[in-house]
């Protein structure tokens, strides 16, 4: 489009020259003068049009940096969440206060990345999100704990009901097969 404008205004500048016979009539000297001068005038326009080009294409590689540091940050959270939540799976399944440290781990580190978030994105949609993400993922902490809590409530009654249960019943049944009849 520009190359198409710059071309019109060169038909502009050098057609007038040429169909003037006043033109004709000037001395060599400002022939070359008036030469010069439409070809700096040629290359201004040039320059200018290739100082807008590179500052667009600046623009755009700015724009992608951006775009480039959400998407780590986003992928950063995600795979924190993953590991987060394969730490709730595996403590469901064993019980293990290494699932929660790992748990503690992960989630602190997903928060990390969450406040980093807030503070490199300025869309106020996206921030809206992040904000409820945020919440989330606090929600899902207070959770787990609470899980936790009633595991340790389900061991404690294991362990102080039901094995006392059973091991006097063992007892009973061993006195039991113990007596003469």
């Amino acid at each position: 489009m520009y190359s198409w404008f710059i071309f019109g205004i060169s038909i502009l500048v050098l057609i007038p020259f040429k169909r003037n016979l006043m033109f004709l009539n000037l001395s060599i000297k400002l022939k070359l003068i008036l030469s010069f001068l439409s070809i700096l005038v040629l290359v201004i326009i040039l320059s200018t049009y290739g100082i807008f080009g590179i500052n667009k294409a600046s623009n755009g590689f700015i724009n992608y940096r951006a775009m480039a540091k959400n998407s780590l940050l986003v992928t950063s959270i995600q795979s924190n969440l993953l590991n987060t939540k394969m730490s709730v799976q595996e403590y469901l399944i064993t019980t293990k206060q290494d699932e929660i440290d790992e748990f503690t781990n992960s989630f602190n580190k997903t928060s990390s990345f969450i406040q980093q978030s807030k503070k490199s994105i300025h869309h106020p949609l996206l921030l809206k999100d992040i904000k409820q993400m945020e919440i989330d993922i606090k929600m899902y902490q207070t959770n787990f704990f609470q899980v936790v809590d009633f595991m340790n409530r389900i061991n404690d009654i294991v362990d102080k009901n039901l094995e006392i249960s059973v091991i006097n019943i063992e007892k009973s049944l061993t006195t039991l097969k113990n007596i003469e009849i």
